[in-house]
């Protein structure tokens, strides 16, 4: 670990805070001067435990199905793009449109499923099939979203025909908890997240505790965390540490680097499908593409009718699957920049040059939340490495260097 007063040179406009040392349970003394004990944290794992158990069985964590299997035969619409290439292949009943994309390389390989909610629009269902080197490998990720507010609900790994893995997460107004089942070694694993509280626990297959872990968000400045480590049920080792964040006197720290300034997310200022350009088709009749003003502007579209990518002369926007943008500029020279916006309103910026690459990731309120710098040879590779963490409030927490 460097001293973080020492990375003036990322442009920070007053001297970091820096944060408490931390100690053993062992050594530490909790505000109410008592000694912690190590029963109470066993207790505590315990109680956790069986307040999780009892709101989902993890029993239940059922694997989900393949929705396609690379030796079934594929019924629907078979659409190709202007040039004679396949773009996908479309299945509908009554309340679902199952859409099946072909690998880029390779027509008769399937690499990603989409079903598809009628009513709503929403994607419900997705298959993510691993390929290399023109086949298969047999492992297979599916995940199920809510059809409501399209977030991921269900998952599911799958290696050569057999589930490895599966989570179920369910959310309320007080936070989310995710239950998972690794079903190689039979563990299971417990997390519940908030805004100021997670709790973490893993199981064995006798659903007796292997690790535990805890934070607390006391103050905005304080933070308690509790680590715990079992072996066939009894406690073997305990920590607790208590973490107190320091403003100095020069307030708050801001980060600053008008190079990482994220990209606005693109709005069409014009109908990209109405305007006149050269325009191509897929053989559904739905629109391909449509070349505006000589090439200014280049709108690409799904055989759905939804935008796809926008090209122009120096940028490229891709729309991705809820609502989530990326953009990448090309400042020439081999510079580039990246804005990747996500669902849930948070994102990050990637400037790549010859001989460094900066990235930055902010929250849905436009808060730095984390940077790193690596230096590259001139070969590209990777010589020197720099990473910063800063909290809700936007003051710095922790620097590394290697």
């Amino acid at each position: 670990m460097i001293r973080v007063n020492g990375l003036s040179t990322l442009n920070f406009v007053s001297r970091p805070a820096f944060k408490s040392e931390e100690a053993p349970v062992e050594k530490s003394i909790p505000e109410n001067k008592e000694p912690v004990s190590l029963d109470g944290i066993q207790a505590l794992a315990s109680y956790n435990l069986n307040l999780i158990d009892k709101a989902e069985k993890l029993d239940e964590i059922q694997p989900l199905d393949l929705i396609y299997k690379p030796e079934e035969e594929i019924e629907g619409e078979r659409i190709y793009n202007s040039e004679g290439k396949l773009n996908s292949i479309v299945k509908e009943d009554d309340k679902t449109r199952t859409v099946y994309i072909p690998d880029e390389n390779d027509e008769n390989l399937i690499s990603t499923v989409k079903v598809i909610d009628k009513n709503s629009g929403n994607i419900i269902k997705v298959q993510e099939n691993d390929i290399e080197d023109g086949k298969y490998t047999g492992r297979s990720w599916i995940g199920e979203y809510s059809s409501k507010d399209g977030k991921l609900i269900h998952t599911t790994n799958w290696q050569d025909g057999k589930d490895e893995y599966s989570s179920l997460s369910k959310s309320s107004k007080d936070g989310e908890v995710t239950v998972s089942k690794d079903n190689q070694d039979r563990q299971y694993r417990i997390d519940y997240d908030s805004d100021k509280y997670y709790l973490g626990v893993t199981l064995d297959k006798d659903k007796r505790p292997l690790e535990f872990y805890e934070h607390k968000d006391l103050t905005p400045m304080k933070s308690v965390c509790t680590r715990a480590s079992f072996y066939n049920g009894s406690l073997v080792s305990a920590s607790r540490t208590k973490t107190i964040t320091m403003p100095n006197a020069l307030g708050h720290e801001k980060f600053e680097d008008k190079e990482l300034s994220p990209a606005e997310k693109y709005i069409p200022q014009i109908d990209l499908k109405g305007h006149n350009g050269e325009k191509s088709y897929y053989s559904n009749g739905a629109i391909e593409k449509n070349v505006i003003n000589d090439g200014e502007t280049t709108a690409f579209f799904n055989p759905d009718g939804s935008l796809k990518k926008v090209k122009t002369e120096n940028k490229e926007i891709t729309f991705e699957d809820r609502n989530s943008q990326k953009i990448v500029e090309d400042f020439g020279e081999g510079r580039t920049k990246t804005t990747q916006y996500y669902e849930d309103g948070d994102g990050c910026v990637e400037l790549k040059s010859n001989d460094n690459v900066k990235e930055v990731w902010f929250n849905k309120d436009m808060r730095p939340q984390s940077f790193s710098l690596t230096e590259l040879d001139e070969k590209g590779e990777e010589v020197k490495y720099s990473s910063l963490h800063f909290n809700d409030n936007g003051m710095l927490e922790d620097a590394y260097n290697w």
